[in-house]
């Protein structure tokens, strides 16, 4: 499996485990927030990026910001030339 999908999946748990985790110790308010938090910032952005009257330099930044946040990051060592 690749080194992204198993990333994926083991924040998927943890994310997961949290809400579960409030869940049980009797946090249902903020269990329900904080699962809605993602999708609601999904939403936020495809509005956002679908909005005319935010400016195509805001929009650009955004999308940059969003393909830059998939990357994985290697620790210092293991990067290439050091």
């Amino acid at each position: 499996m690749s080194h992204l999908l198993i990333a994926l999946c083991v924040t998927t748990a943890l994310y997961l485990a949290l809400i579960l985790g409030l869940l049980l110790a009797g946090r249902r308010t903020d269990a329900v927030a904080l699962a809605r938090f993602i999708p609601d910032c999904i939403v936020l952005i495809k509005r956002l990026l679908a909005d005319p009257r935010v400016p195509r330099r805001h929009k650009l930044a955004l999308g940059l910001l969003l393909a830059d946040r998939p990357r994985p990051r290697l620790p210092a060592r293991d990067r290439p030339g050091r």
